[in-house]
């Protein structure tokens, strides 16, 4: 169900060359998104809305001089109890451009 909520990035070409680290939890995880000011808001309002998700971790995906796709803000795998989030941190794609 959360994959129906969430938009898929459309290729893993768009994670090649980044810089990936984890991050603790949701807490942590909204405070960058608040800081960043950016469409990962929305992946996070989508979590939220599926649920609270507080007790998993998450994995942070950055793109230094990336964008995020119009059509995807994140990606998401679930394995058992644990989800895998990677979300692309930048700034809005003009239209045509990835």
């Amino acid at each position: 169900m959360l994959v129906s909520v969430l938009a898929i990035v459309a290729a893993l070409g768009v994670f090649a060359d980044c810089k990936t680290f984890t991050i603790g939890y949701l807490s942590t995880l909204d405070r960058i998104g608040h800081m960043q000011g950016s469409a990962i808001n929305i992946a996070l309002e989508s979590f939220r809305a599926g649920g609270s998700l507080q007790e998993h971790e998450f994995k942070i995906v950055w793109k230094p001089g990336g964008c995020i796709p119009p059509q995807g803000t994140a990606a998401i795998i679930q394995f058992h109890d644990i989800y895998d989030v990677n979300v692309v941190l930048g700034p809005m794609c003009s239209p045509g451009r990835r």
